[in-house]
């Protein structure tokens, strides 16, 4: 599990947890999950965003359908009874979890050794995925960034529902904000509307 940022480098990664936890779970049991729930993390201060004069929006991590809805965590709306407020903010907030999937892309392309079973111990796979994920993002600051890096990742990681999580009502109104944004003249870009 990991966090990326705008130029596909991996910001936190969190390593050796079994995949039949669910990701939910492993989120929540990780050192970051558990700072961001119990809001120790120090983020920055909400703030408008571009353009507008409120409301201030605190600043807020994207997941799938996997993770819990939180102010700092912001997860699609669910694939029943979608308006179109609804399904242009599932397009938005799927766009940019593109990064997450292709710089997961990009590490195994770079790393083949992800493409097939690890043949090694549990403990030494915790070392190479850490190992490959650091000289990743060396790689990538020391070459800049690479457009053909991003192609093809449309479908590196599959988007579907995983069962329903915890919901928070104040994450549900920061998702509407949200949502309200990319439907507004400054927040909407020209293309969302042909991706729906």
């Amino acid at each position: 599990m990991a966090i990326v940022d705008a130029n596909y480098c991996f910001t936190i990664v969190d390593v050796g947890s079994y995949g039949r936890e669910g990701d939910t779970n492993i989120f929540k049991q990780s050192t970051f999950g558990k700072q961001l729930y119990n809001n120790s993390l120090k983020l920055p201060p909400p703030t408008n965003l571009p353009n507008t004069n409120g409301p201030a929006l605190p600043y807020v991590l994207i997941g799938d359908e996997a993770f819990g809805i939180h102010q700092h965590l912001l997860r699609p709306y669910s694939s029943r009874d979608l308006n179109y407020s609804k399904r242009i903010f599932n397009y938005r907030l799927c766009r940019a979890r593109r990064n997450v999937e292709c710089a997961f892309g990009i590490l195994c392309r770079k790393f083949e050794i992800f493409y097939g079973c690890i043949a090694v111990g549990p403990d030494f796979v915790s070392i190479i995925v850490q190992a490959a994920t650091v000289l990743h993002n060396y790689i990538r600051r020391r070459d800049g960034f690479a457009f053909e890096d991003t192609l093809n990742c449309d479908n590196m990681l599959a988007i579907e529902p995983r069962g329903t999580a915890s919901r928070s009502l104040v994450g549900q109104q920061f998702r509407d904000q949200f949502a309200q944004y990319f439907l507004s003249e400054v927040g909407s870009v020209p293309w969302q509307n042909n991706r729906i």
